[in-house]
């Protein structure tokens, strides 16, 4: 009866483990894929702004002449 009882306990001790290492995993693949998707917005606003400033630079030079 008491050995049972160590071995349930180990087993529960090696699930929590695997478990820890399963979360963590899923956290920091998910912080990750949120950083990507920043990423990605923010070289889209980027390129957006140059656009602007691309198209005030001519409207800029058109009103100079």
């Amino acid at each position: 009866m008491g050995d049972t009882i160590i071995y349930i306990l180990v087993g529960l001790l090696i699930s929590i483990v695997i478990l820890y290492f399963v979360i963590k995993y899923a956290i920091q693949n998910a912080v990750y894929q949120f950083e990507i998707e920043k990423n990605n917005q923010l070289t889209k606003i980027e390129k957006e702004l140059t656009r602007n400033n691309e198209s005030l630079s001519e409207l800029n030079e058109k009103s100079k002449k």
